[in-house]
């Protein structure tokens, strides 16, 4: 169904001219002229019937006067009913495919992170200063399929906040990279925990003298989880309000 819309669209398009009222116009005036008759003509008409008792007028006119109205009102119908209903069913499946598209561009980003994930992962930050290594590997993998050009978002607005949230989590991940390192020193190399500079951890393998160091980095770490954790509220409000998902 979407094909032959498309179809009778295109068709449309491609004949209708871009005078047609005009085209429609001259079409109802031609077929009125035939339906009416002219004053003066109307005059020589009585005229010659009474004196030679003929007749110029002829009532098959109005006839096809009638058809030429009929002719006029079908061609404005079709161009102006018929390609607003073709426009409408196209643009509408337009629509579904953009939205199916971006519908599965989602689940793709949520199969890899989901969201009470996130929250677990940013709840143990705060909580434990500390990420194991396959949370902050689905981080990674999030970002890397988010920012490459096959899972653009089609939607400009769910495009432009999944930039956003890409480079809260960028920011995020520079600081795990330069600051966190694995705690305890000797753990399994599969799924191993890392702490914030744990040097500096009077907690860990740190001193108390370490404190104000470990506190100024604990500031900025608590700035990059707010970050990423407001920027993904509103990527997921925005896919929400557009997607339904």
């Amino acid at each position: 169904m979407d094909k032959f819309f498309n179809f009778i669209l295109k068709l449309i398009e491609a004949l209708k001219p871009k005078f047609y009222n005009k085209i429609t116009w001259l079409i109802v005036v031609c077929g009125l002229s035939l339906m009416s008759t002219p004053l003066w003509i109307t005059i020589i008409n009585e005229i010659f019937e009474k004196t030679l008792e003929l007749s110029i007028t002829n009532d098959s006119d109005t006839l096809w006067g009638f058809l030429l109205c009929c002719l006029g009102l079908v061609y404005h119908l079709l161009n102006t009913g018929l390609h607003e209903v073709a426009l409408s069913v196209t643009s509408k499946a337009a629509l579904e495919k953009k939205e199916l598209h971006d519908k599965l561009i989602f689940e793709q980003l949520n199969d890899i992170v989901e969201e009470d994930a996130l929250n677990h992962i940013l709840s143990n930050l705060r909580s434990d200063h500390s990420i194991y290594r396959n949370s902050d590997q689905s981080i990674r993998d999030f970002i890397v399929k988010a920012t490459s050009s096959s899972s653009s978002f089609v939607c400009k607005d769910i495009s432009e906040k999944t930039a956003s949230l890409c480079e809260a989590l960028t920011e995020f991940i520079y600081f795990v990279d330069e600051h966190f390192d694995m705690y305890p020193y000797t753990q399994p190399q599969d799924n191993y925990r890392m702490c914030l500079a744990p040097q500096l951890n009077c907690d860990r393998a740190g001193s108390w003298s370490d404190s104000a160091a470990y506190g100024q980095l604990s500031g900025e770490m608590e700035q990059a989880v707010n970050a990423v954790k407001l920027s993904y509220q509103v990527w997921r409000k925005i896919v929400k309000e557009k997607l339904y998902v």
